[in-house]
């Protein structure tokens, strides 16, 4: 499982400012790019959920 911190600062910027796509300009990305980011984030999420599952038992 590979995980992108530059993903995580997206969304931390995102929240401070309360935009997103405000966080996402300042980065210099693309609403493309910001829409690919969070999915990582939200697949890192699901993933990391299933590891923790799987080592439960």
């Amino acid at each position: 499982m590979s995980f992108d911190l530059k993903n995580l600062q997206l969304l931390v910027q995102g929240a401070t400012l309360g935009a997103i796509a405000q966080a996402g300009a300042e980065f210099r990305l693309s609403p493309t790019n910001i829409t690919q980011r969070i999915k990582a984030l939200e697949s890192d999420r699901i993933e990391t959920n299933r590891v923790l599952q799987v080592d439960a038992f």
